[in-house]
């Protein structure tokens, strides 16, 4: 279990286990993290600090990738990706539904050529 601390603003500190994040995505000058059991947290930083707390504190966050500008998904609930429809699944974990995310099409490129083992993030 890798433990991810984060100062929410002045009013709480967030502790959230990684492996139960699904995705990250930006909302103007937050962002709003979906958790696996169905649970979206406002997180009062922007998407470059999030990155920079799970790297000081996860040893690089692996599991973490960043897609596009303003996506960051989990790698271990990837289930499909489809450039050239600019989409990617997510599935599996305690998740009982398929969500998909969109970002652009150069991004989910170099993420399967990642997967496929064609290149590093």
């Amino acid at each position: 279990m890798a433990l991810l601390r984060i100062n929410n603003g002045n009013s709480s500190l967030l502790m959230v286990d990684t492996s139960q994040i699904i995705h990250i995505e930006a909302d103007g000058n937050y962002c709003v993290m979906h958790l696996a059991d169905g649970t979206e947290e406002n997180l009062w930083i922007s998407m470059k600090r999030f990155e920079e707390l799970a790297s000081e504190q996860v040893d690089g966050a692996t599991e973490l990738i960043r897609v596009g500008k303003g996506t960051i998904v989990n790698r271990t609930y990837i289930y499909r990706i489809t450039p050239k429809k600019g989409e990617l699944e997510l599935a599996g974990g305690e998740m009982n539904k398929h969500i998909t995310i969109h970002a652009s099409e150069k991004a989910l490129t170099t993420l399967k050529l990642f997967f496929e083992g064609g290149c590093e993030l």
